[in-house]
Parts: structure tokens; C-alpha cells; sequence
């Protein structure tokens, strides 16, 4: 565990919730804390998947609602990663020689991105929240967020056992976008030039329905959405809700991301919230 004096922004703190969601796809694994929403991917050929995003009551809480990211990571050092967030639970007390701060190494992901958990001395106390930090320049700030210290095994479970579940095959497969777009790296995500609009169905409007639709596809070098098995829906907070989604940019057509110049296909996750006006 690295031990940093280098002050660290705050976070905006989160409380658990519930989820409620629909599941859709049984490898993946929702967990809420209020504001905050992740989902951890079990892949047996990209890696585990990890994603992060504010919910809809960010927005009423004054947090910009589409700062998130996506991440895969090679299941085989993810546990060592989380071996050091664990040591970060284990002290009490602090002393005066004692840096304001502790993090663990960055858990480094398939695109360079760095996810580091950080603990903030408080007086002769640490803290009682673990904070982590997504970034891939360090220019940029950073998504943040924190979860109290009391629920920090949960989500250390959660990641641990879609590390368990997880592969990443390095060689040359058919079918297998090595690329991923990650909304955080603003080069990696696919411009769009001519996507539906997503309907919110009349029905669902007139019995107050609401929810996400957290949904992945493949664009490729040309810009167009491959339907079939590329295209999932991961998460669902209704069946109508996921098949609006998925008709919004079944036809659309994107400007393909670029890797050294040359236009590529790259994997995309989108994630699509139904909210009624009054609410």
C-alpha cells in the first residue's frame, strides 16, 4: 500500500440503496449507493467489466449525471488490487506522523485508465469512508466517489467474484473487438451522426413508469451499429423500456473511433434514462 501526502479532491459521498432493477443479463451485477450506480461485468473474453455512473438523483443533487466510466481489466491482477483496498480498511487510530493520506497502486485498465482507493486521515482517526478515483489524463479531473468503510466488503465481493468469472483472451478471435469505448477518454467514444431519438412509450408515460436501460454494441470502421449478437442489453428497468432502447440505434450511424489514425471498430455502452418531467 503506497502512502501519499498529495491532497485529494473529495468525493461526493453516497448512501446505499436497493436496487430494483430488472436483471437482464445473470453476468452482470448491480449494486446502488444512492447517487451512484455500478455494474461489474463477468466476460470470459474482454476481461471483467467495470462500470460506473451517477443515477438520476445526481442530477437533483447538483452532480453532473453523465460523468461515468467503463473499464475492463485483466481478471488476474484485479485481486491483487483489491488485496491492497482491503489493507486500506484495517487501521483505527492515527498518529501525528501519519500521512494525511493512504492509497493502494492504480488498478490499471485495458485502456491505460488508473482506478486508485484513497482513505483521508481524520484527526488522530482514519476516516470511515474509502474514496476511489477513475482517470486516464491526469490533466483531467478525475470521476470520484466514495463508499462508507461498512459496505466496502460488499462491493470488494462483488468485484472479486466477477474477477473469479472473468477471462481475457490476448490472442486473435473471431468475433472479439479488442477496443472498447470508455466515456471518460473522450477519444475512444464514437461521435453519433444519425441516431433515433428515444421514444418514451405513451403507455408507460400514462402509468408512470421510469428506469435505465444500461445496453452495449459494436460499431464499426464505417460507423455502423452491427446488430445481432453484438448488440446486449446488460440492465432493465422494463422490457419496454429495453426494447425502445434498442430500436434508437439499431439503424443509426456513427463516425467511427479512431485508433492511430485509421477508423476502427470499437465495443460501446450506452446507457439510456426514462425520467417523466414532474419527477
Amino acid at each position: 500500500m503506497r502512502r501519499s501526502a498529495v491532497p485529494f479532491l473529495l468525493a461526493t459521498l453516497v448512501s446505499v440503496a436497493t436496487a430494483t432493477a430488472q436483471q437482464v443479463d445473470p453476468n452482470v451485477v448491480r449494486l446502488e449507493w444512492g447517487v451512484l450506480n455500478i455494474l461489474i461485468i463477468k466476460d470470459t473474453l474482454n476481461g471483467m467489466g467495470l462500470w460506473a455512473a451517477w443515477s438520476a438523483l445526481a442530477e437533483q443533487r447538483g452532480i453532473k449525471s453523465d460523468d461515468e466510466f467503463v473499464a475492463h481489466y485483466d481478471p488476474q491482477v484485479v485481486q491483487t488490487w483489491l488485496d491492497e483496498v482491503q489493507l486500506l480498511l484495517a487501521p483505527t487510530n492515527a498518529s501525528e506522523n501519519d500521512p494525511p493520506q493512504v492509497q493502494t497502486p492504480p488498478l490499471t485498465d485495458l485502456l491505460d485508465g488508473r482506478l486508485v482507493a484513497v482513505r483521508l486521515k481524520d484527526g488522530r482517526k482514519w476516516g470511515n469512508r474509502i474514496y476511489f478515483s477513475m482517470s486516464y489524463d491526469p490533466r483531467e479531473k478525475p470521476l470520484q466517489f466514495a463508499v462508507e468503510k461498512r459496505h466496502v466488503p460488499r462491493l470488494l465481493e462483488a468485484l472479486t467474484a466477477g474477477a473469479r468469472d472473468s477471462r481475457l483472451v490476448r490472442t486473435s478471435v473471431a468475433g472479439v473487438v479488442p477496443l472498447y469505448s470508455n466515456p471518460a477518454s473522450p477519444s475512444t467514444v464514437p461521435e453519433g451522426a444519425g441516431v433515433r431519438g428515444v421514444v418514451y412509450p405513451d403507455f408507460l408515460v400514462e402509468r408512470k413508469i421510469q428506469g435505465d436501460v444500461w445496453f452495449t454494441f459494436v460499431v464499426d470502421s464505417t460507423g455502423a451499429v452491427q446488430v445481432g449478437e453484438s448488440f446486449k442489453i446488460l440492465l432493465s428497468d422494463h422490457p419496454a423500456l429495453a426494447q425502445t432502447a434498442r430500436e434508437s440505434v439499431r439503424d443509426g450511424k456513427f463516425r467511427p473511433a479512431y485508433d492511430k489514425g485509421r477508423p476502427v471498430p470499437v465495443r460501446v455502452y450506452q446507457r439510456v434514462m426514462y425520467r417523466l418531467r414532474e419527477y
